[in-house]
């Protein structure tokens, strides 16, 4: 059964392209590739930092949606942390429509991947798809102290500059959120596993954007990067 929803996920037409293709945009291709990835391994759990924040939010991906409907049609476990009580809220009644095993766990991300998931007693011990996704990236901030109006007109002033170099310039707004993911990333590693996949969101802004960091720490433990567009996507060491 799993390699016949595996072939029905890859074929061209499927639900998973009419249903997401529009909706993701620039995220598809990579979400697409991260989840084909996950189910041809036999993945089951699905870890997310970061929940939906609003309904049919798709310009900030609404992951939790994608993996909800994903797990329910395949099988496997997703879970969810945000540190908002009003998103973990959401996020629950949101995917309540799908018959999943998906639990919105309200708390830091750093502290949940580094404690609490191993206490969860569904927990395999395994990451299998970990998805990062907490703590935005200030790229209006950056763009409104560069005088820009957009981030067009950011993109425009930043082109052919280093993005290590903006990250030292503007290190008081874009350390929070790197720092932050690298430590998502460091408190997840003992779960990882040579089938895992790991999908980064915010990748291509000027500094870097959210995973500058985190893609340093992948590239120095060998992982392999496979797609870096809008999210980046990491294969471990072969």
């Amino acid at each position: 059964m799993r390699s016949d929803v595996q072939r029905q996920f890859v074929n061209c037409g499927n639900w998973f392209e009419r249903r997401y293709q529009t909706l993701c945009d620039a995220r598809y291709p990579t979400f697409k590739a991260a989840l084909n990835l996950w189910l041809q391994a036999g993945g089951q759990t699905i870890v997310e930092t970061g929940c939906v924040r609003l309904e049919n939010d798709y310009g900030a991906g609404n992951s939790t949606i994608l993996f909800a409907e994903v797990v329910g049609r395949y099988g496997g476990l997703l879970w969810s942390v945000d540190n908002h009580p009003e998103h973990v809220t959401l996020a629950t009644e949101l995917t309540s429509q799908f018959a999943v095993c998906r639990r919105c766990v309200l708390g830091d991300s750093v502290e949940f991947l580094h404690d609490r998931l191993a206490e969860q007693p569904e927990f395999s011990g395994r990451i299998d798809l970990l998805y990062l996704d907490s703590f935005d990236y200030p790229v209006a901030t950056i763009a409104a102290r560069l005088g820009c109006q957009n981030e067009w007109q950011l993109r425009q002033r930043c082109a052919g500059l280093d993005d290590d170099e903006i990250a030292a310039e503007h290190a008081d707004l874009v350390d929070p959120p790197q720092r932050h993911c690298l430590a998502e990333f460091q408190a997840a590693l003992p779960w990882l596993h040579r089938g895992s996949v790991v999908l980064i969101d915010d990748n291509h802004f000027p500094g870097g954007g959210k995973p500058r960091l985190a893609k340093h720490r992948l590239a120095e433990l060998g992982w392999q990067c496979v797609l870096d567009s809008q999210q980046t996507l990491w294969l471990p060491p072969r």
